[in-house]
């Protein structure tokens, strides 16, 4: 027997638009741009609508979202749809024993821990450099608290001898001035030295904190309801934050941290399991950001739409469509799950009268 090798076909917005143009009466010489046009809408319109299902295992990713020193707000990344349960994070901040800047500014100031202070360098293409002593640190959690505002280019980039240096990640941000931006490395090896590398042409770095760290610790902590935030008496109340309550406003979830981060919770960050949006199309050509196990009730339902939008379709179709996609829907969320065992754990409490 032949093996496909496990590849599943990802068709194109085009591909899908035309089966489903067919499906709904169209006939191909009628094809216009304008029905593109209406078919962004209908398949963004539709994308969006998804979400409602609940149950997109594609569309669920792990963020880092900062902690702010005195702020019980967290903001998350745009795209962030529902967060689904929320880590604290701690790391271990390996200490350099040297530090350096090679376009101006004091590389220490940011490994000094006080936000208020920052390495301003004065020419683009700069790097800040931390070195460690032999055999090296592994890095797996890297931090930068920009100090001033714009759109930067940067590359982390380790060395094993102090020499040649290797790019490990690279990330284009744009930024406010006391902004964090949290990456995690992935087979990061242990190495001498550990740097951020600008690439922008055309501004210079001003980084008020470079925090290298490894060996993170995660603890899952508790989520809030709107009543349980609300009921609680002093929420500028400092500490290192244990629990959290979602405010599900727009563009982006707000979380809401108690006790508000003080000075031991200000390198700690939240690592979220979230739901984002699945991507807009915008170019016909694009695959769709959906699993080929929903190829066919996508088609189903796009041609349903187009029912309704289109005069040149066949409305008559309608209720068959509609039968269909209820069918495809059916088949694709069978198989949309989490194979892990499902575990019970009763809550059973004695009452006292």
């Amino acid at each position: 027997m032949s093996d496909s090798g496990g590849q599943l076909r990802a068709y194109t917005a085009r591909q899908i638009l035309e089966r489903a143009l067919r499906q709904a009466g169209v006939k191909g010489a009628q094809f216009t741009s304008e029905m593109v046009e209406i078919a962004y809408d209908v398949f963004n319109t539709m994308l969006e609508e998804f979400l409602n299902m609940g149950i997109q295992l594609w569309a669920r990713d792990t963020v880092i979202v900062p902690l702010y020193l005195n702020r019980n707000d967290c903001i998350t990344p745009l795209g962030t749809s529902v967060v689904q349960n929320v880590q604290q994070r701690t790391c271990m901040r390996p200490t350099p024993t040297s530090m350096t800047s090679d376009q101006g500014g004091n590389a220490a100031l940011a490994f000094d821990g006080d936000l208020d202070t920052a390495c301003v360098q004065t020419a683009v293409n700069g790097s800040i450099n931390a070195f460690y002593p032999a055999p090296g640190v592994e890095i797996n959690n890297v931090g930068v608290f920009f100090a001033s505002a714009g759109q930067f280019g940067y590359m982390t980039e380790f060395t094993l001898d102090g020499l040649a240096w290797t790019a490990i990640d690279a990330a284009t941000v744009t930024v406010s001035a006391g902004q964090w931006v949290w990456r995690e490395l992935s087979g990061a090896p242990t190495a001498l030295g550990w740097r951020i590398r600008n690439v922008t042409t055309n501004q210079p770095m001003s980084i008020g904190e470079l925090y290298f760290g490894n060996m993170p610790t995660d603890i899952p902590i508790g989520v809030m309801s709107k009543d349980d935030w609300d009921a609680i008496p002093d929420k500028t109340s400092p500490g290192q934050p244990w629990t959290w309550y979602q405010e599900r406003v727009l563009p982006a979830p707000i979380l809401w941290v108690w006790p508000r981060p003080n000075e031991l919770a200000k390198f700690m960050t939240l690592v979220c399991r979230r739901r984002r949006f699945l991507d807009q199309v915008t170019d016909m050509g694009q695959t769709l950001d959906l699993s080929p196990r929903w190829n066919e009730f996508v088609t189903t339902s796009m041609a349903r739409r187009l029912c309704k939008e289109l005069p040149e379709a066949d409305i008559s179709r309608f209720d068959m469509l509609l039968k269909e996609e209820s069918g495809a829907a059916i088949l694709a969320t069978s198989e949309e799950r989490d194979p892990a065992p499902m575990r019970y754990t009763p809550g059973l409490e004695v009452y006292n009268f």
